[in-house]
């Protein structure tokens, strides 16, 4: 049965059906239950079984908002009580508007007054005045770990979170290599150098897809030889991302991963872990890596570009500089870029098509052109430091530690 306590009519019909429960030991307790949960049933059943007839005081929708925000309660005041009113053990539901339950307890004179064990005795509204009228207050031992405010929490975190269905790994090779011609097909242990990127990317639990973006029909050749996939794009592409928006246009992934197609160290775990970090925060465009910087020689070195993010991984800037700048001039750490990104479809897209900006002309970095335009970028911090091979020293330093595998 449900009632409403201010309404007058509602509220004689109470006390009628209260006087025929004169011989009846009545039990009662009070909350918000906007969503009814697993600790809400089993600390009903506990209060039911302290007498013979369980009410129920039920905060109105307007008491919600005013003890619990705006954001409450998730179902209305008769929802609730329609739903409180099914469980077997509770027998009556009573709507009350009041922020404490008081007036209520005064009215029905429960012979039992249950609450959470959460609550000192001091802090039970109506404990006194029951115990007063030859009552007692019955103390509900707390369902650990389950309420109504960590479901919502909960629940609000699940909805930030974004599944891709589709992810491609895009590997960007180029023969033309400035201090190392034809790098993408130089050999190591018998395998070019291109095969070891996507056969570390292959290990990947998160991409769908793995293809090479290529200008030149060697690589193309070379790649369709190991069984790998391999896309033809434009001479004219002056950068890695230029390649990644060209294969977006006949791809119909949600998001893009530029992977360096000089990193046969990669590991695939981090691209997941990227991955992630972009499920988890879908308000970022571009997710990026950095990793921490602990020789200041590196820190000063215009080759190792810097990073500075807040404290939600939003970069806040890029640099071939040393921010941020200690005044003290006392080095501690900084972070260095890694040159992975990951693009939301929309962002590529966007990117790709926006000019080039003043900031990136000037420190000649392709990500202050999103920044200037008001994207996001996330940033992951990383333990790891891919080697690329730029050098003949690199090529002989990755023969090295891929000498056994």
């Amino acid at each position: 049965m449900i009632f409403n306590f201010d309404n007058e009519e509602s509220k004689e019909n109470l006390k009628k059906h209260l006087d025929h429960l004169k011989n009846k030991k009545i039990v009662f307790t009070n909350g918000c239950f906007d969503i009814i949960h697993t600790g809400h049933v089993r600390y009903l059943k506990s209060s039911a079984a302290h007498g013979d007839i369980l009410i129920v005081g039920v905060n109105s929708d307007a008491s919600v908002r005013q003890n619990k925000g705006e954001g409450r309660p998730i179902n209305s005041e008769y929802e609730r009580c329609e739903i409180l009113t099914s469980l077997e053990c509770v027998d009556i539901a009573v709507i009350f508007n009041d922020l404490t339950p008081e007036k209520i307890i005064k009215f029905i004179i429960p012979q039992v007054l249950a609450k959470g064990d959460e609550y000192r005795k001091d802090q039970i509204i109506g404990a006194d005045f029951v115990e007063e009228n030859g009552g007692i207050v019955a103390r509900i031992p707390m369902v650990k770990g389950v309420s109504t405010t960590s479901i919502i929490e909960k629940s609000n975190s699940d909805d930030k979170i974004k599944r891709f269905n589709k992810i491609t790994g895009v590997i960007p090779s180029r023969y033309a290599s400035t201090r190392l011609p034809g790098k993408p097909l130089l050999k190591i242990n018998d395998k070019p150098l291109v095969q070891w990127v996507y056969d570390a990317c292959l290990k990947s639990k998160k991409l769908t897809d793995i293809v090479v973006a290529t200008d030149d029909i060697r690589i193309s050749d070379a790649v369709t030889n190991f069984g790998g996939k391999c896309s033809m794009t434009s001479e004219n592409c002056k950068s890695g991302t230029d390649r990644v928006m060209e294969i977006a246009i006949s791809d119909e992934a949600e998001v893009f991963v530029n992977i360096q197609g000089d990193e046969p160290l990669i590991k695939a775990e981090i691209i997941d872990k990227l991955i992630e970090f972009m499920e988890n925060n879908s308000q970022f465009d571009i997710v990026t890596a950095a990793a921490k910087i602990e020789d200041e020689k590196e820190f000063h070195d215009p080759n190792a570009v810097k990073v500075v993010f807040d404290k939600n991984g939003k970069a806040l800037y890029f640099s071939r500089s040393a921010i941020p700048y200690d005044r003290d001039e006392k080095f501690s750490y900084g972070f260095k870029h890694i040159g992975i990104y990951l693009y939301q479809r929309k962002a590529l897209m966007d990117f790709a098509r926006t000019p080039q900006s003043t900031l990136e002309v000037r420190e000649s970095l392709e990500q202050l052109r999103a920044l200037e335009n008001g994207m996001n970028i996330g940033v992951m911090e990383i333990n790891y430091v891919p080697l690329g091979v730029d050098t003949e020293e690199d090529l002989i330093k990755v023969r090295e530690l891929l000498e056994d595998k």
